[in-house]
């Protein structure tokens, strides 16, 4: 026997009954109803412009079908039917849009395993339920643990939409239409944990003989995986891997960026509705937010060629390097530099390290140390260092007794650079060896932070020894420990903007919810959705980083790519022949369930054309070409690289825009070109999403030709980081100058003015054939851009970067880089809305509606429903009663409580024929469950509220709820003090409950057992029963009425279950008493867990 444990999870799925034509019909309406002839648009079309002619023939024709165009072929005229007249002239084109833009919403719901996240039917999964036919663990059993945690499955869920669609409406596959453009319109929610069994058959004799259920199949792949023992092979030793649990910032902007720019592009209200109250979930976490940002810390990206590094270094020597606009307060004393290679050749007077080098302050101290990554015996290391320290002290003589040149303990490959100041770079940059007229492209990322220096200082004193060498590193702790950060000032700056984050998110919400007319609020809206996003922005300006060792990486790539569900860009010098191998490139494919991931390779230092290569750096290419070509074979037009080397330096993997690794270490030739761990490497994970985001733009842009998507991907959510990286590239060429500019370089004509100099009248005495043909590349894709888009490229750039965090958010139509700072006096500047006039929150809306039916005052109009259900209730009367259990650690102290008002309680569990008459259709019950009297179950408690809700707004009703803890466990005792409404008589209880002892392990119709004195059914056993509150802590002071906290996680359920055994020697688990409470997890849905009504009374009212 083999349990697997698992969730059901659910979600909502919007299938859009739109053709792809219906932008060009939307276009074409309202062209007519401006009174435009057909003679007219066919000479001049509307945006978007069909290729050809006959596609405005054809579009006509459609119309006609749809029933929206009434023809006069006489006249050759169009009238357009009165319906959609009237739409326009009351709402314009945004109107016409929501009413040709229709979709339907179906709620799905899965089972999915605990350890790959594999989806199966909710109805195949409960065949295999082992909670209903087990009384007993076999001795044989296989019992599977989870490998995610609850948060971290729904996180990393990516399930192609195809099989969503195909487990639970298998009919919907048939219709392409619908299918092929479907999309989630909510987030995966959690179900209930539900674990499934099954006994294996057959006989192993061989790897391919199935031996679990066909129709389990689909769960093979995950069983071979992480439990081969099942089928006859040792249990794989599994290692610890890299986990990185995505944070509370990056979910909120991914969320937020969802949002359009134009509130009439809303077309899926569920789908948004959702978004709505997950960005409301998220901003109520508010020790997360202040944690993220005290923990966090300030970074920069630095992705470009050798001479851009070079210059970073000069201003972390000169102490003037500006982090949001900030330099230090004084000059370093102290400056390390870590480099893999040494070439004296690349050592110039004017220009590179030496120039850099020569601007520290006389009194500043540099230790240069090698990590000679070389292969040369330690005697030649040594005239290296020798021969390399002379040249320096040649060429600038005042470093002579301030710099001293060491070799590393250990062989190392790691680009380092730290500052006293705080300062520090982790790149793929060798300061010691790169040309500083080197056009090879290389990634990296600088930032202050004292707290973080002494982190990579840690890892570099790993490596080095001798008493001088300590000493110097010593007296370096010292000073940055001096410079760290006070929190206290960190903590109330944290608090600050997220108070300003949690007040305009809400006025965006109030927005959203309060009105209809989107046409009356564009502009409000593009206003509070900007100052949601500049006050995130101080949060997204920050980073949590991680640093990684050569023996990580790896398991970076794996698990990083596991959980990824969009993009992969991978950066390596080197390509092994063993890199990319199957297992990597078949975790990118997925198993079939995932979307479709896409991945890209920037790669080869060497350029072919540009000098005579060594026979061994042939056979390196010959491996490279062959790993890309094996690559292609499986990921097809996934792949995005070239088959010849690329001039790249820089090692870096990047995870859907949001997460990295920057690295010394060819990501793709591990270990080296040898395939052995002989160096040290550093690197740095970082989960920022505009650093992210620029770092891939910006490699994209180095080599556009080979990495841009191409058209058709590009009309499936492109998203153009590439062109909103190069504007703020134009943006920072203006600032250098921008003393002598009269003009304010940031206004978008500008931007654009620099972006179309550069591609058009490039400077040939700049560029060698290769950059003349690359930037005829970007040239003519930065026209089809233009054409993609017809509206001003510029504002879609601006406005995308503003939508993806690469540009700060404003309105006045100014391209301002991210990177600019954003302080504190802006955020507390920004006007939030007021959104009085608008309407009120959805929640308010519907508590008026309840007033509205009163069950009291109109119960002439009362819903036969109403009436069916109070005539099962009993009115329980105010009194008081000793609450708790004293046997029971949980349950005690038993305190005096008072119940101060009457109220209705149901007599019996609620059956699922009420549910189906509230709700419309059943739970997931399995056929031999299923029963007009039975209770109704397999529902969480957000289901239950759910239930409430609709009922409470049915003709003469309102005012129904769930019991109390307190009006639960009063109405249960109905006078008893003992351990059960009929005393401590334990022998009785098979008369008034069903347990494990009489239920001959099924389910029972409601109210067949004895009730307690006040006339209430099934009290002890038959379902546990949820209430409304969550658990409240006893003590013995005497309280009235109490209720417990509402907004945990954790909720409470009473009574026993018919499939328990009621007295278990464990005395916390007898939960057929009347004072036992059960913690029970509001997600959970249980086929042992219901709930009953209550409702207030007139004299509540």
């Amino acid at each position: 026997m083999v349990r697997i444990p698992g969730y059901f999870i659910e979600a909502n799925i919007d299938f859009p009954e739109y053709s792809p034509h219906t932008i060009w019909w939307l276009a074409y309406v309202s062209e007519l109803l401006d009174g435009r002839t057909i003679e007219q648009i066919e000479k001049n079309p509307p945006w978007p412009i069909p290729n050809n002619k006959l596609i405005t023939r054809q579009i006509l024709k459609e119309l006609i079908d749809q029933g929206w165009l009434i023809p006069n072929w006489t006249m050759s005229e169009f009238k357009v039917i009165p319906k959609i007249t009237e739409i326009y002239n009351k709402g314009g084109e945004f109107a016409l849009a929501q009413e040709f833009l229709k979709y339907s919403t179906e709620r799905g719901q899965w089972w999915v395993d605990a350890l790959s996240g594999t989806p199966l039917s909710v109805q195949r999964a409960i065949q295999f339920d082992y909670d209903f036919n087990r009384p007993a663990d076999p001795k044989n059993l296989i019992k599977l643990k989870p490998q995610l945690t609850v948060e971290n499955l729904i996180e990393n869920l990516n399930i192609d939409i195809k099989i969503l669609i195909n487990l639970f409406k298998p009919e919907k596959i048939d219709d392409f239409f619908k299918y092929s453009r479907a999309f989630l319109s909510s987030p995966f929610n959690l179900g209930g944990k539900k674990d499934i069994e099954f006994e294996m058959f057959g006989s192993f004799k061989g790897e391919h003989q199935r031996i679990i259920p066909q129709d389990l199949a689909i769960l093979e792949p995950m069983l071979w995986e992480f439990a081969p023992e099942i089928f006859g092979k040792k249990p794989k030793r599994r290692k610890k891997l890299f986990f990185w649990t995505k944070s509370i910032v990056e979910k909120f902007a991914l969320l937020l960026e969802k949002f359009p720019n134009y509130i009439s592009l809303i077309t899926s209200k569920h789908y948004f509705q959702y978004i709505v109250e997950r960005l409301q979930e998220l901003i109520g976490r508010k020790e997360e937010w202040i944690n993220w940002y005290n923990s966090s810390i300030d970074l920069l990206p630095l992705a470009d060629v050798s001479e851009l590094f070079f210059d970073v270094l000069s201003e972390i020597c000169e102490g003037s390097l500006k982090i949001n606009k900030k330099t230090p307060k004084s000059s370093p004393k102290k400056i390390i530099l870590y480099t893999s290679f040494l070439n004296v050749n690349h050592l110039y007077a004017d220009f590179g390290l030496v120039n850099s080098l020569k601007n520290t302050p006389s009194e500043a101290e540099i230790l240069l140390i090698y990590g000679h990554a070389n292969d040369d015996p330690p005697e030649e290391q040594k005239e290296d260092i020798s021969e390399y320290y002379s040249k320096i002290v040649q060429l600038a003589p005042n470093l002579k007794n301030r710099l001293k040149v060491i070799s590393s303990v250990k062989r190392s490959h790691e680009k380092i650079i730290l500052s006293s100041n705080g300062d520090w770079l982790i790149s793929s940059w060798n300061p010691g060896s790169s040309n500083p007229d080197s056009q090879l492209f290389e990634a990296g990322i600088y930032g202050r932070s004292a707290r973080f220096s002494l982190e990579v200082l840690k890892k570099v004193e790993e490596n080095l020894e001798g008493q001088e060498i300590i000493e110097y590193l010593r007296s370096f702790k010292e000073t940055l420990n001096s410079k760290i950060e006070i929190d206290s000032d960190l903590q109330k700056l944290a608090k600050f903007y997220y108070s300003r984050l949690n007040q305009s998110l809400l006025s965006f919400i109030s927005l959203l919810q309060g009105s209809t007319e989107f046409m009356e609020i564009q502009q409000k809206y593009e206003r509070s959705l900007c100052n949601v996003r500049i006050c995130l922005l101080p949060f997204l300006k920050r980073s949590k980083v991680k640093l990684v060792n050569e023996h990580q990486s790896r398991d970076v790539l794996i698990t990083q790519i596991k959980s990824s569900k969009d993009e992969i860009f991978i950066a390596s010098d080197r390509v092994a022949k063993t890199a990319l191998d199957r297992t990597l490139l078949n975790d990118i494919v997925g198993g079939g369930n995932e979307n479709e991931r896409f991945l890209r390779i920037l790669w080869g230092r060497e350029w072919e054309t540009k000098r005579k290569l060594s026979p061994g750096i042939r056979n390196q290419l010959k491996d490279a070409r062959n790993a890309i070509k094996m690559a292609q074979s499986i990921l097809g037009n996934r792949l995005k690289t070239s088959l010849y080397p690329m001039e790249n330096h820089a090692k870096f993997a990047l995870f859907d825009g949001c997460r990295g690794l920057i690295s010394s270490e060819n990501l793709l030739s591990y270990g080296g070109e040898k395939g052995i761990y002989e160096s040290r490497e550093l690197g740095i994970f970082i989960e920022s999403l505009p650093v992210v985001r620029h770092i891939q733009g910006w490699a994209t842009f180095h080599r556009l030709n080979q990495l841009h998507p191409d058209r058709t991907v590009s009309e499936m959510g492109y998203r153009p980081y590439e062109w909103i990286v190069f504007g703020s590239d134009c943006y920072f060429s203006f600032e250098m100058i921008k003393d002598k500019l009269n003009f304010d370089f940031s206004n978008l004509s500008y931007i654009q003015g620099a972006i179309e100099d550069y591609l058009i009248n490039p400077n040939p005495r700049e560029f060698d054939d290769f950059d003349a043909k690359l930037i005829q590349e970007r040239l003519a894709c930065y026209l089809e851009r233009n054409e993609l888009v017809q509206d001003s490229f510029i504002e879609y750039l601006w406005k995308e970067g503003m939508r993806y965090y690469l540009l700060k958010p404003t309105l006045d139509k100014n391209w301002i880089p991210y990177i600019e700072p954003i302080m504190k006096e802006e955020i507390q500047e920004i006007t939030i809305l007021e959104i009085e006039n608008l309407g009120k929150p959805i929640q308010t809306q519907l508590k008026k509606k309840m007033e509205k039916n009163d069950y009291l005052d109109i119960a002439q109009k009362e819903d036969p429903i109403i009436k069916e259900i109070m005539n099962n209730m009993v009115l329980i009367k105010a009194g008081s009663f000793m609450m708790g259990d004293n046997e029971i650690f949980y349950d005690k102290p038993v305190h005096k409580v008072e119940i101060t008002q009457d109220f209705y309680m149901g007599k019996y569990i609620v059956t699922q024929r009420l549910w189906e008459k509230i709700m419309g259709k059943l739970p997931i019950i399995p056929p031999k469950q299923r029963s007009p009297n039975f209770p109704v179950f397999y529902i969480s408690y957000y289901d239950v509220q759910e239930f409430i809700k609709k009922l409470n707004i049915l003709s003469g009703s309102g005012y129904f709820d769930l019991p109390t803890d307190a009006q639960w466990e009063y109405a249960c005792r109905a006078g008893s003090k003992g351990k059960y409404c009929f005393g401590d008589n334990h022998k009785l209880l098979d008369q008034y409950a069903w347990s494990q002892i009489n239920s001959d392990r099924r389910i029972h119709d409601v109210g067949l057992l004895k009730s307690n004195d006040w006339g209430l059914y099934d009290m002890h056993g038959l379902m546990y029963e949820l209430v409304k509150d969550d658990i409240r802590k006893f003590t013995k002071t005497s309280v009235k009425d109490p209720v417990g906290p509402l907004t945990t996680d954790m909720g409470l359920a009473r009574g026993g279950s018919w499939g328990k055994y009621p007295f278990p020697k464990n005395i916390k688990n007898q939960f057929f008493r009347c004072g036992r409470r059960s913690p029970n997890a509001k997600i959970e849905k249980s086929h042992r867990l219901s709930f009953r009504l209550i409702r207030k009374t007139r004299k509540q009212v």
